[in-house]
């Protein structure tokens, strides 16, 4: 789930936290607009201060920004979608 406080992991079942990863964990910021999953299993995270990319497997994000070829690096809520061949659209 995406939140103001960053990405947090939830066990469905018992309705709990099981982890929350912020901007110390790597995030680009901890305000989250959207979620993607890419045809790899990878969260495209679109924030406050640009795009996260976050390997479920390694736990680690990759961030993007206004030096990597983004526009602004602010995004909206709903300003991001995923065709029937996987492509993303943010």
């Amino acid at each position: 789930i995406g939140t103001d406080a960053g990405l947090s992991h939830i066990d469905t079942q018992k309705e709990r936290v099981i982890k929350n990863f912020n901007q110390e964990d790597g995030l680009s910021n901890n305000i989250i607009y959207g979620i993607l999953e890419d045809n790899n299993g990878n969260l495209w995270l679109t924030t406050d201060n640009g795009l996260s990319c976050f390997n479920k497997k390694t736990e680690k994000f990759k961030n993007y920004g206004l030096s990597n070829g983004l526009v602004n690096s602010e995004f909206n809520i709903n300003s991001y979608y995923k065709s029937r061949s996987g492509e993303l659209f943010i």
